[in-house]
């Protein structure tokens, strides 16, 4: 639960900071950039896309057969973490959007 709360205080920061700098308008913007990158980074960590080349032609559950429990540990943990970042993120670009 740690990376929500880190989460939210980047969320924090970064509204303070574009509020300071900018305005409101550009706050929520900034805040839903940093969400949407993570939650980019989140798909990206899940290993969700095909990684097919010409001379490698693997489907995906192919892989996931042949990955290890520790390398499948850690790509599930980077993705919740990803996750767990990017969720106060959106949400307060959200709220900022609907205050607006």
């Amino acid at each position: 639960m740690k990376y929500i709360g880190v989460g939210t205080v980047i969320a924090l920061v970064t509204v303070g900071i574009s509020i300071v700098i900018a305005n409101i308008q550009t706050a929520a913007s900034v805040v839903g950039i940093i969400g949407m990158f993570l939650l980019l980074g989140c798909i990206i960590t899940s290993d969700s896309f095909p990684q097919t080349t010409s001379t490698e032609g693997m489907h995906m559950h192919e892989r996931f057969m042949q990955e290890d429990a520790e390398s499948r540990y850690t790509r599930q943990t980077w993705t919740t973490r990803m996750l767990l970042l990017a969720l106060p993120n959106l949400l307060a670009a959200v709220s900022l959007y609907v205050l607006l």
